[in-house]
């Protein structure tokens, strides 16, 4: 985790960054983009390091079964 946030400038860590009572916290939804403004950092955002970093933490986050699904998603490529 560490790793990773300070790979991330300052203005990606403060788009990443929530306190507890921050509305962002709970606001969280599935909806498309397009529909509802998200916060947070966009994957497209990352450079290769950085997307390097996190998805070494979605490793110790997610199951091998579950991170062989996300890194294999069409998404993955769209985006990259």
């Amino acid at each position: 985790m560490l790793t990773f946030r300070s790979s991330l400038s300052e203005d990606l860590r403060n788009q990443g960054t929530a306190c507890l009572e921050d509305d962002r916290f709970s606001t969280w939804h599935n909806t498309p983009p397009e529909i509802t403004r998200r916060h947070g950092i966009t994957y497209g955002y990352l450079n290769d390091a950085q997307l390097n970093n996190f998805k070494s933490l979605l490793q110790l986050f997610l199951s091998s079964e579950g991170y062989q699904k996300v890194n294999e998603s069409p998404f993955w490529r769209k985006v990259f």
